[in-house]
């Protein structure tokens, strides 16, 4: 019964964890960061490393536009979907992660 307890309480700690904005937050690896993002789906990843400090979340509805070392990249077409560049800092410099969310039901 404790160990039953004990995975209710974790997984309700990772569930909420997920529903916050993760700006400043450092994660070991890609995997915790998919998790603080929630249900999403990586569409692309450009000079990436870990750990690393998320600095900022750049958000379109369907379509997703920034520029990564000069190169301007463009995620267009993914309509009732949320795109999300996660800019991340990590020791070589600077990445980006690009994801989607689910499109709701």
């Amino acid at each position: 019964m404790r160990n039953l307890l004990r995975s209710v309480a974790a997984t309700v700690a990772v569930l909420t964890a997920c529903a916050g904005d993760p700006v400043g937050d450092t994660f070991a690896d890609e995997a915790s960061l998919l998790i603080s993002l929630g249900d999403v789906t990586v569409l692309g990843r450009f000079d990436l490393a870990f750990p690393a400090t998320v600095t900022r979340l750049e958000r379109g509805d369907g379509r997703v536009s920034f520029v990564h070392r000069g190169t301007p990249h463009d995620y267009p077409g993914f309509t009732g979907s949320e795109l999300i560049a996660v800019r991340l800092r990590h020791a070589g410099g600077d990445g980006v992660l690009v994801a989607r969310h689910a499109p709701e039901p």
